[in-house]
């Protein structure tokens, strides 16, 4: 998802295809990769834990992915993005006697939903002033059930509706009152007797 922190592992391996555990020393760094070459993506910002150290041959990195958004239509429930996010991780191996050999991994896909499945459940995609996307959880008193339903045709947190409590998310509890989905939102279809 957009601006949520996921974990990647790294493994050197052999040309056996065995784990080179004795490599504790050799540093990765992680890349976006344009069109599945080995050139960085402007238009996808990575961040988090993208650096680290391999440990008895293996990497651990905790990375942010935020892709650059060209256009939301929450009533086509589609999202378009400048271009499908891909890594690669690039290193100096430390095993080879003093001599600097370049690793690098091949070119992995990472699939990211073009429609409101794009963020979990009670989260908004957010657009920042540099149009990268990022899935924002929705605080209490607000609710979301499609992350590209808002206000003025940009994704938002929507306020909690009357006879309800809102404890953020997708979470929402009416008091009264028959509630229907539509079009991303909730709405009153009935009164409790009385009202």
């Amino acid at each position: 998802f957009p601006g949520i922190q996921f974990t990647v592992l790294v493994i050197k391996k052999d040309s056996y295809n065995q784990t080179i555990a004795s490599d504790s020393g050799s540093v990765l760094q992680t890349f976006s990769s344009k069109d599945g070459d080995f050139q960085t993506d402007a238009s996808i910002a990575v961040s988090g834990t993208f650096i680290s150290k391999l440990s008895r041959g293996v990497a651990q990195l905790s990375i942010v992915l935020r892709p650059t958004v060209t256009r939301i239509d929450a009533s086509m429930s589609l999202v378009e993005l400048e271009s499908s996010p891909a890594l690669y991780f690039e290193g100096i191996d430390s095993e080879i006697d003093s001599r600097l050999i370049h690793m690098q991994s091949a070119v992995s896909k990472v699939f990211m939903e073009s429609s409101s499945s794009i963020c979990p459940s009670g989260f908004i995609l957010s657009i920042d002033q540099d149009l990268t996307g990022s899935c924002s959880l929705c605080s209490s008193g607000t609710y979301s059930i499609n992350p590209l339903v808002g206000y003025n045709a940009m994704p938002a947190c929507l306020r909690c509706p009357i006879e309800a409590t809102c404890s953020g998310g997708s979470n929402v509890t009416f008091w009264g009152g028959n509630w229907e989905i539509k079009d991303g939102k909730y709405h009153l279809i009935g009164c409790p007797l009385g009202y």
